[in-house]
């Protein structure tokens, strides 16, 4: 049977945010409805590739590292976030 990895394309958060996170996560730990994760597995994602065989991610981090390198560093400003995949909102 063919390995498949859960692949997607995601933005580091920075330290603040992580704060933010944090403390809504301290008022909400008693909320059965989520699974909540270690701050390093936080981030931004920004596509879901999807379930890909194994054999076909080094090309796929080749391609995307690639298209990367054209990328001038940007900002993210928020008003707002949403957990997913429940839609609880920070706001």
């Amino acid at each position: 049977m063919m390995q498949h990895t859960r692949l997607f394309v995601a933005i580091p958060i920075n330290r603040d945010i992580i704060e933010i996170f944090y403390k809504f996560k301290i008022k909400n730990q008693t909320n059965e409805g989520i699974r909540w994760l270690p701050d390093k597995n936080l981030h931004i994602t920004t596509c879901f590739i999807g379930n890909v065989e194994n054999y076909k991610i080094n090309n796929i981090v080749f391609q995307l590292e690639k298209f990367l390198l054209n990328i001038v560093e940007f900002k993210l400003y928020f008003d707002s976030f949403q957990l997913s995949p429940i839609n609880l909102s920070l706001t």
